[in-house]
């Protein structure tokens, strides 16, 4: 039977009174003068170390300035009045979805004299009840490449209150796996399907600047739900190019024979009876390159990545399946349908044991652009557009969750595309910062029998599929042996598609 589900949701299709989940921060700090008194209405000037974009502000009464949704990075901040020397701090960094302070001493003297300001940014976040913790040069991070490729959504397993289940799905503070919500670059990517990340998980870690996940009291602008906030912010270019390629590869030369498949009879000491290794296939090839930079110095930037990973990866099981003696008894007073049953069950290799080992095929393709487009010193255009194939091949029926059956060439054919678009404009104004961005993604899946057997040729006539196309053995139950056949949930299609929109 087909499944096809298609959603078209507007999701949080917000109009001038909403505000939506943001992905920058904040820099604030106090101006005093030598004899430690705070200094009002100073031009504070915020320049950006990447790009030399510029954002101003004034100091009040109180001698502090702030200047909100900042894109994360490296920024320096210039102090400039009458009676005092110019001030100008290091190139201090601002991560994703946080608050920096950075205060800035005066000195007096001429305004064409300047003074750098070396005293260290204040990373303590002291702005508002918040918790978490930000991961940057991913590219040094030492993620493993597993059997999906690396995902840099495991970096938030080392935060305290994070928990993971055998899927790879995680809980925070002993919330539900469906209780987080992701964004990507500030845009909703949560699949509406299952509330799990959407296509921040596929992203190649070398195109990923910050991976931030936010708990403890979560301000309401993330709202939604209780556990917490996975932000995935990618990278820009810059004034200056900036690029590289990578390869990861293992296989199985290291690997040992696994226990059991060592002691099944039969065969070589390298193969099984049937001509399978007994040491599982293990080839993997997790490769990718990106580069970044400026278009227009000071004004267009742009950046690329490309993600290829490969596996095929020997999948051992052990079955139960009928002995010599009883196979004979079926083909001598079996019926029809029992004979062409038992014909594409494999034979037992020991009694009534068969063990196998054959490859599970995972093929994983993702390409990310963006541009950056500085419109004003008021105003900042990007826009960035990321897709993804998966095409997987699982030789085994997917029997519970997280279980398969032993019995293989009865799995499942599927493929996967992801899609995000997004669309964000930010404009300072004389008083306040106004940001509107519009997010589209859309999922589609497919799942298919990896073995097609016409039902007819079974002799099993009273059967009508939905989907012809989709013909195959169907799922058989005996008692005392191993479940085989196709899967009760193939084919299937799932589609879901999502808009938003937040000012």
């Amino acid at each position: 039977m087909r499944l096809g589900l298609r959603f078209l949701v507007s999701a949080s299709l917000a109009f001038p009174c909403a505000y939506g989940q943001s992905e920058a921060g904040t820099i604030t700090g106090v101006v005093k003068d030598p004899a430690g008194a705070v200094v009002p209405k100073v031009n504070v000037t915020c320049r950006s170390a990447a790009t030399n974009s510029i954002r101003q502000a004034y100091t009040g009464q109180d001698g502090i300035y702030r200047i909100t949704n900042l894109e994360p990075g490296e920024y320096v901040i210039e102090v400039e009045t009458v009676g005092f020397r110019h001030a100008r701090t290091l190139p201090a960094l601002l991560k994703t979805a946080d608050v920096l302070r950075l205060d800035v001493p005066l000195e007096v003297g001429d305004v064409t004299d300047s003074v750098t300001v070396t005293a260290a940014a204040d990373d303590v976040n002291t702005d508002d009840v918040q918790l978490g913790k930000t991961f940057r040069d991913l590219s040094n991070v030492p993620l493993l490449s597993g059997s999906s490729g690396r995902n840099v959504l495991l970096l938030v397993g080392l935060q305290p209150g994070v928990a993971y289940d055998n899927a790879g799905h995680f809980s925070v503070n002993g919330q539900r796996i469906g209780s987080n919500s992701f964004t990507l670059d500030g845009a909703d990517s949560t699949n509406i399907a299952d509330s799990q990340a959407d296509s921040v998980d596929l992203l190649s870690p070398n195109a990923v600047a910050e991976v931030r996940l936010v708990t403890g009291v979560i301000k309401a602008e993330y709202g939604r739900n209780s556990g917490g906030v996975a932000m995935v912010t990618t990278k820009s270019g810059g004034n200056t190019f900036h690029g590289g390629a990578s390869e990861i590869f293992r296989n199985r030369a290291l690997n040992a024979v696994p226990f059991f498949n060592q002691g099944a009879p039969g065969g070589t000491e390298q193969r099984f009876s049937d001509g399978t290794l007994r040491k599982p296939q293990w080839n993997g090839n997790d490769f990718d390159m990106y580069l970044g930079g400026p278009v227009k110095p000071n004004r267009t930037f742009f950046f690329v990545s490309y993600l290829g990973f490969r596996r095929r990866q020997g999948d051992s099981r052990t079955a139960t399946v009928p002995t010599d003696d009883q196979r004979a008894a079926i083909e001598t007073y079996g019926v029809p349908e029992a004979k062409a049953l038992l014909a594409v069950m494999p034979r037992a290799q020991s009694n009534d044991v068969y063990v196998s080992v054959p490859s599970n095929a995972l093929n994983h393709d993702g390409a990310f652009g963006k541009i950056d487009q500085q419109l004003s010193a008021r105003d900042h255009l990007s826009a960035f557009y990321f897709a993804d194939d998966h095409h997987a091949v699982v030789p085994f029926t997917t029997a519970g969750v997280n279980q398969r059956t032993g019995i293989p060439g009865f799995g499942i054919d599927n493929g996967m595309r992801r899609q995000n678009i997004s669309l964000r404009e930010s404009h300072t104004l004389s008083s306040s910062f106004n940001e509107f961005q519009l997010a589209y993604h859309r999922n589609a899946n497919h799942s298919d029998p990896l073995t097609k057997i016409s039902l007819s040729g079974l002799g099993l006539t009273g059967i009508r599929p939905d989907d012809p196309a989709g013909e195959t053995v169907p799922s058989v139950t005996i008692s005392n042996l191993t479940v085989f056949g196709s899967a009760i949930t193939v084919p299937a299609a799932l589609e879901t598609q999502q808009l938003a929109a937040s000012r």
